[in-house]
Order: structure tokens, then sequence, then C-alpha cells
């Protein structure tokens, strides 16, 4: 019951389920249930955005899970250990955590987790602009799915297919695909999901530039989201909300919005949101304000900072490519071409892999 309450985004019905089986499964010591009971309060405390209690809960039941040599447990509770890292931004630390829960489900021929797997990582590369190798683990797991008539993970493979063609521009396919998951969410009643459908169709519109249709979806997205209490999904709207706003010009209501995901961001020590939100606030405060000095302090400095602290490749590209622009507006050509050369050739081996 607790499942079914989770998935409708009842976290507090399905929080109260969860414990209850807990408390019965400690009475007859029942330590296999006793580690999946743990792991579900986990999975409620992960979508309510508390990644701390969420890890907890997860480490908890992956200490049970070694203790009785239950294997099946222990390849869930590292995939939603990886869901945590992946969230927070870690991609390397959450494929190893996918990579070792597939290689559990492939030992035990558990198919289903093996397509979890394969969608989890299909997550991270596309995150990491790999879009090659994105689109081949989310059509792995669409496979198996559909084999195994699982319906929920269908739409969770249809709609990573959906936010792939999207960043290449295939904005047909794309539609087709978050239309096809919004109709199965539905179908299922998975309230998340259907949150997950309606804001990845409002980013297909935005991509089109179709800013009316995208903030439709996005402000839907975004109340079903609250209604739920799904606040793991909350950065990932308002990060889309603030972007088409910027878009728009709306730049002093796309700083309020920066502003809420920054903070919901810091809370949830969400540091790919903590990063965007620094960034995107430089972009619309080098909009906002006329000031030439005042445009390199509080703007570009800003900016030079994040790249002397970061080494990821994507951040040092996208924040040499706002230097370029930046300084190339201030008259600082020289300047603004070397930050050029420095994101150019990022940018192409990162484009070979979308490729």
């Amino acid at each position: 019951m607790g499942n079914v309450y989770f998935a409708q985004g009842n976290y507090v019905k399905g929080m109260e389920c969860y414990e209850k089986s807990l408390k019965i499964c400690e009475e007859i010591g029942d330590k296999q249930g006793i580690s999946r009971a743990v792991g579900n309060m986990g999975n409620v405390y992960f979508a309510q955005g508390n990644y701390v209690k969420g890890m907890e809960c997860y480490e908890k039941s992956l200490k049970i899970c070694e203790e009785i040599g239950d294997k099946q447990g222990i390849s869930r509770a590292v995939g939603n250990m990886g869901n945590v890292y992946f969230a927070q931004g870690n991609y390397v630390k959450g494929m190893e955590c996918f990579e070792k829960s597939l290689k559990i489900c492939e030992e035990l021929g558990d198919k289903q987790g093996i397509s979890k797997a394969f969608n989890n990582t299909g997550n991270i590369y596309n995150m990491q602009c790999n879009y090659v190798k994105g689109m081949e683990y989310y059509e792995k797991s669409l496979k198996i799915c559909e084999e195994l008539g699982d319906k929920s993970g269908i739409s969770r493979a249809v709609g990573g297919l959906g936010a792939i063609n999207s960043r290449l521009g295939n904005y047909a396919k794309a539609v087709e695909c978050c239309k096809k998951k919004l109709i199965i969410s539905e179908e299922l009643g998975e309230k998340i999901e259907i949150s997950t459908a309606v804001g990845n169709l409002g980013n297909v519109y935005y991509e089109q530039g179709n800013y009316i249709k995208a903030m439709e979806c996005n402000e839907e997205a975004l109340t079903i989201a609250k209604e739920i209490g799904a606040k793991w999904l909350l950065p990932i709207w308002l990060f889309s909300k603030s972007e088409m706003l910027y878009k728009m010009r709306k730049y002093e209501e796309a700083s309020e919005i920066n502003e809420e995901l920054l903070k919901i961001a810091e809370e949830m020590k969400d540091k790919e949101n903590i990063f965007n939100c620094e960034v995107r606030k430089a972009r619309i405060e080098f909009k906002t304000e006329k000031n030439y000095t005042l445009r390199i302090k509080n703007c570009i400095e800003p900016l030079e900072k994040l790249l002397e602290a970061t080494k990821d490749e994507e951040r040092i590209a996208e924040l040499n490519y706002e230097l370029a622009i930046m300084n190339n507006e201030l008259g600082r050509k020289e300047i603004s071409k070397s930050h050029k050369r420095n994101a150019i050739p990022i940018y192409k081996k990162l484009s070979l892999l979308s490729s």
C-alpha cells in the first residue's frame, strides 16, 4: 500500500505505511523486511528533497542487506544511493553506484533491475551531453521494459528519449515521447511522472521558441510538484522557468525565481543547481547593470572565480563562453578572444559525443 501512495505522490500516507511495516518487521526480527521498509522511507525523503535523510536510510538498508547476503537488496540500495549522487550533481559517484547495481542485477538475472540501471546510466550520459550513449542506454532499458510489460519503466525510458531528442533538435520525436510518457503516467496515476512529462514537454516548446506554451507546461509541472511535496522536482522546473523568463527579457522575474531556486538548492546541497544559480545571477545582472566597473565586479569576477574552482569540462566551457560574451560587450576584445579559444575545443569535443 505504501508503494501505491508513493507513486500517487501521497508521501504522508506512504510514510505511515512504511513506518508501520518497519515496526512489524522489527517486532518479528525480519531483517529483510526492515531493510526494504527503511529503503522505502529513504525514497520518501528523497522525493521530498531531504537527501541527507534519504542517504542515511539507503546506507542503513545497504548495511542490513550485506549482513544477510541479500544481493537484490544490495543492488536496490546502491541504485538508490546513485540517485542521490545524481540529484546532487555528483555524476562520478552516481555512475559507480549504477554500474555496481547493474552488475549484481545481471548476476541475478533481474531484468527489471537491469532496466532501471540502464535508465539511470542513460540519465547520467544525458546530463554529461553524451547523447549517443544516453540514447543507447534508454533504448536498452525500453526494450526490456516492453518485454516485461513494465509500464512505469516504459514511461521513464520514453521520457529520457524525449529529453535527448529535444536536445538534438528532433522536436517532433521529442513531443511524441513526452506525450506518450504523459498518457502512461496518467493511466497509472503516477503524479511524479505526470509532472515530469508535462515539464519536459514544456522544455521542448521552449527549445522551439514557443515560450507561451512552454510557460503553461512549466507552471502545471511546478503546481503538481508542489501539491505532492516532490521537492526534488522543484529545482528542475524553477531552473527552466528562470531560463524562460530570462529569454523573454523579464529579468526581474527571472532573478526572483533564481533566488527561490538557489535557496532550495542550498537546502538540498544541490551543487549543480547552486552553480547554475550563480551563473544565472551574473548573467541577469550583466543585462540590467549599466555601470562598467560594477559589471566587472559583480558579473565577470564571480564567474572567473567559479572557473578557477571547477575541473568539470562542461562547466569550464560554459564559463569561458559567458566570459567571452561579457568581455566582448565591454570592449575587452583580447580577453574575450582568450575565453573563446578556451571554450571552442571543449564544445567541439562535447558535440562529437552528442552527434
